[in-house]
């Protein structure tokens, strides 16, 4: 795959890192609320677990992007369409022990990860690929967190 040689990130790369930053971002945001919604203490431990590994995600996409001068605060229409989601659920009161929930935020989540990969796929700059194949993998890691917290719940009914 052709590397784009400039200082800037091809548009479909800029796409990309919106989405991620859009992620990581709301990702964070949501977890933190999520985990102070739950008694649990293994579930509230496995959400703090989430909500650091797409705060750790964020600083490291950021760092990498501002590097390449994108501007990572600019609005994006796109990610904000994508993960309304997550703006609807903060404001919700959360049951973990509801699996139609836990089902549709996995859904949610296994989606965000697919997309995730299909963009590393087709980025154009190597450290950008390399980057997305890093969060990728992690993103992977919190999914197996949340199937997890399913798990249990089910084991509990």
């Amino acid at each position: 795959m052709p590397d784009v040689s400039s200082d800037s990130l091809a548009s479909k790369d800029e796409m990309s890192a919106s989405h991620l930053l859009a992620i990581c971002r709301d990702g964070e945001q949501f977890y933190i609320h999520a985990a102070d919604s739950v008694e649990s203490y293994s579930i509230k431990s496995a959400l703090q677990q989430m909500a650091l590994a797409r705060r750790e995600m964020l600083q490291e996409v950021t760092t990498h992007l501002e590097l390449q001068g994108y501007d990572c605060n600019q609005p994006s229409a796109e990610s904000d369409n994508m993960n309304h989601w997550y703006h609807e659920a903060i404001n919700q009161v959360w049951d973990f022990t509801d699996m139609t929930v836990l089902e549709k935020l996995r859904t949610l989540e296994a989606d965000n990860l697919q997309l995730l990969i299909k963009r590393t796929r087709t980025a154009s700059d190597k450290h950008t690929r390399e980057l997305m194949a890093n969060v990728a993998a992690r993103f992977q890691l919190c999914l197996d967190l949340l199937d997890a917290i399913i798990t249990k719940q089910q084991n509990r009914c």
